[in-house]
């Protein structure tokens, strides 16, 4: 399903609260300020930044292709320098959020710190230098917990 950014109603299915991995790409090394987190060298690739929409998916998404979004989490910080290739997403009252970040923690490098100020994970943002690959252990980790993926190009 293709999204364009200015057209975001194939989001509008997604009406249940779950979990979601946004497929970000950062096509230059970038140095990025996080906030209170800090400056990080983010290095040209691809980053899988697990979320968790507890207000509902389409709300929490749509809020991605906002262009007067306020720089609220340090994902925002992110996507101010890089654009959304993909979502993936999984609709379910229960909270996964974490279980697919320490199973992508297994095989991907994690941005430490990142995304997990209201958890006890190391980080929820990984980077693969090739998006093919990302994709494959995102699937990989929704699959480990028995989700219907929803996958939406952007």
């Amino acid at each position: 399903m293709a999204l364009c950014k200015k057209d975001i109603s194939s989001l509008k299915k997604l009406t249940s609260k779950g979990t979601y991995v946004l497929i970000v790409e950062l096509p230059k090394d970038t140095l990025i300020t996080v906030g209170k987190l800090g400056t990080f060298m983010f290095s040209a690739g691809f980053y899988g930044y697990v979320g968790s929409a507890h207000g509902g998916l389409y709300k929490r998404l749509k809020r991605y292709f906002s262009p007067s979004r306020k720089r609220r989490w340090h994902i925002d910080y992110l996507l101010k320098e890089g654009t959304i290739k993909a979502i993936f997403a999984c609709e379910s009252k229960e909270r996964i959020e974490c279980t697919i970040a320490q199973r992508l923690q297994q095989t991907l490098a994690p941005i430490l710190g990142f995304g997990v100020s209201d958890c006890l994970c190391l980080s929820h943002l990984y980077y693969h230098p090739n998006e093919r690959a990302l994709r494959g252990e995102i699937i990989r980790a929704f699959n480990s917990c028995m989700c219907s993926i929803i996958e939406i190009e952007a």
